[in-house]
């Protein structure tokens, strides 16, 4: 049914919404430095965050701040778009799925279809996200916290617990199940999200076990919430006040806490993170990721749908949560996704209706697909060109001659980037965007102006291109040139792409051999572990908001560093320990500032010593995807950087009729 008088609701609280701007106002710490108006992906980072005031509600039906329903709420925020109509209830949500649901993990990228768990993250909340209505990936609010108050120093984090929460319970859940039989409903299904599982899931995420550590998503949480010292509850472990003290400030804190949708700290309950302690402990290997499908079946959470239906390479379905908090909400009855691998399979599907969206980063649409999609099917499919979190990337391997910084040096010179964007350009828009260590049109990144004049990066080649192959002759000789291999997954088109492209370019400009080896992604996995390649084509130099952290110790820190890179990383270390110690120590240094404006240019600083003295990798470019999505779909919007943050609009999308 649809959701009545939404316009003049609107214009009945019109003046309540300027109130609650001034209120708003008043709530911002005192010590937080004035900011503009924000700019998506390029405004500033800040320090604000609202105060500790106003009494919890003991049933979160309407938002406690504005007095409005939830849904009322949305349609009055200044990222809904008219155009949209009024909600409608009701219908199912069909999503084209790249890969098998294999993972159901909340602390190893459990919610997207990257790591083989298509959205397992459908049923989970954290205790900040970011609105993604706005596409400003700076406007985090509270999620399962009602209020809170950060300190000026960045030490003490206090938090204020929405209260009446409850964890989805037996009736939300399909009669008949695989879970296993510890998993029974009085002691994991129906509980009250409260304290104990806040400072449960927070310490779970700070400091993975053993078995936890292998996925980048665990190395990644590891680094941003290195500096947790204590998480406490003092109104006792069955209450709603939270305290989280840090040992040092870091810039990123609140920017991690939002990010629980790609799995770092969804809020479990302390049962659940007991139970999968258990397993691990006493099997050695994570529940989440292996023990399919009851993994998907024990998959729990506050959020706005539960697990209902697997079938691991045709399907996954989750139900709307029926005693979901924010009430009205769910608008769609089912989440339903169809395993779809082939890209051009994926696109038919969703020309003719049988899907509602396709787009999972470097699974989106070829720049071919999209050119098609506007020309032939421009009534029935919206596309949205967006920078994706990924960059595309060569890495180098742990052999030689990789472990001579002159080698890697005159690699990264010979590229021509910019044929890579035109490659993957289409008369409406761009296919790519140059960049290095962070996401183009970022507040960290450097300009495309100042970019273009870095080697490497300028045009035209002659000069770059000399240097490379004077490097080349110094190392082996006039003339001489190694062979290589470059490995991609023969799945992933966009990383068959970038080898093809290299070696293309390096028989061009170097006189280099190069051969593909491109494989099955399992293959690629062990050989990436031991570091015996040439080349491999893959996405290491990423970000989720824009945060230089995020890309920064998983690369250059080797207690961050995941298995599929920790061989090259230890092969640089030991080739110049001077140069990469003090890579190592401003990647350190900057994560401590909490001026964003020292911390910019601490962050130039690795970025022009990384490019001149180690060349860890090579950044061909930042892809500009190509999700798209039928336009019956409502309520979602496309914007920059948004893999890890979309999630929060799956409560509020709808079909129009």
């Amino acid at each position: 049914m649809r959701i009545p008088n939404a316009s003049i609701v609107r214009l009945i609280i019109a003046g309540l919404a300027i109130a609650i701007l001034v209120v708003a106002m008043a709530c911002r710490s005192e010590d937080a430095p004035p900011t503009d108006e924000p700019e998506a992906t390029e405004a500033m980072p800040t320090a604000t965050s609202p105060s500790m005031d106003g009494e919890p509600t003991a049933t979160p039906v309407r938002d406690t701040v504005t007095g409005m329903g939830w849904m009322e709420q949305y349609l009055q925020s200044p990222g809904y778009d008219p155009a949209w109509g009024e909600p409608v209830r009701g219908g199912t949500f069909i999503f084209g799925s790249p890969r098998d649901s294999t993972r159901f993990n909340p602390w190893n990228q459990g919610s997207c279809c990257y790591s083989h768990g298509c959205y397992a993250g459908l049923s989970t909340n954290g205790l900040f996200r970011v609105d993604a209505w706005t596409a400003d990936l700076t406007a985090i609010e509270g999620d399962l916290v009602e209020s809170w108050d950060f300190s000026a120093d960045g030490l003490t984090l206090t938090m204020k617990l929405r209260e009446g929460v409850m964890y989805i319970d037996e009736a939300s859940m399909p009669e008949d199940t695989t879970v296993p039989a510890e998993f029974d409903g009085g002691r994991i299904l129906g509980d009250e999200f409260v304290c104990e599982d806040a400072k449960a899931s927070i310490e779970r995420a700070a400091w993975p076990p053993e078995w936890e550590q292998s996925g980048f998503t665990p190395i990644e949480t590891k680094a941003a919430l290195k500096h947790l010292d204590t998480a406490t509850c003092p109104d006792g472990p069955r209450g709603y006040a939270f305290v989280m003290q840090f040992q040092y400030p870091l810039a990123r804190t609140m920017t991690s806490l939002s990010a629980h949708r790609s799995g770092q700290v969804a809020m479990q309950d302390k049962d659940y993170i007991a139970w999968v302690n258990d397993f691990g402990e006493r099997e050695g290997r994570s529940f989440g990721d292996t023990e399919v499908p009851a993994n998907f079946y024990a998959t729990h959470g506050t959020g706005p749908f539960a697990p209902a239906d697997i079938n691991t390479s045709v399907s996954t379905t989750f139900n709307a949560n029926p005693n979901y908090w924010r009430e009205g909400l769910p608008l769609l009855d089912v989440y339903h996704n169809v395993v779809i691998k082939d890209a051009g399979t994926r696109f038919v599907a969703l020309s003719t209706g049988r899907i509602h969206y396709m787009g999972e980063g470097s699974y989106s649409m070829r720049p071919g697909q999209a050119d098609q999609a506007i020309r032939d099917f421009s009534d029935t499919i919206v596309i949205n060109n967006q920078l994706n979190n990924w960059a595309r990337e060569i890495h180098f391997g742990a052999r030689e001659p990789w472990g001579d910084a002159r080698v890697r040096k005159a690699i990264s010179l010979a590229l021509d980037r910019d044929g890579w964007l035109e490659f993957y350009r289409i008369p409406q828009f761009e296919g790519g965007r140059l960049g290095h260590l962070m996401a183009p049109g970022t507040f960290y990144a450097p300009t495309d102006e100042e970019l273009r004049t870095w080697p490497g990066y300028r045009q035209p080649k002659d000069e770059d291109i000399a240097e490379a192959n004077r490097l080349m002759d110094e190392v082996f000789g006039a003339g001489n040139r190694p062979t290589s291999e470059c490995q991609a997954n023969i799945a992933n088109t966009g990383p068959v792409d970038a080898c093809e492209f290299l070696m293309d370019n390096l028989r061009k400009n170097l006189g280099m051999d190069i051969a593909s080896d491109f494989r099955e992604g399992a293959v690629l996995t062990a050989l990436a572990q031991s570091g015996e390649y040439d080349f491999n084509s893959g996405s290491a130099v990423d970000t989720r908001t824009g945060d230089p952290d995020q890309t920064l110790f998983k690369n250059f820190v080797p207690e961050f560093t995941s298995v599929f890179y920790k061989a090259p990383l230890e092969m640089r270390f030991q080739e110049q320990p001077d140069v990469m110690g003090e890579v190592e120590s401003l990647v350190r240094a900057q994560a401590r500032e909490l001026d964003p404006m020292k911390r910019k240019e601490m962050v130039r600083q690795i970025d022009l010593l990384t490019l001149d003295k180690v060349n860890q990798y090579v950044v061909v470019g930042w892809p500009m995807i190509f999700p798209g999505w039928r336009v019956e779909l409502k309520g979602f919007k496309g914007y920059d950087l948004y893999s890890d943050t979309k999630f929060v609009m799956h409560e509020r999308m709808w079909l129009a009729k």
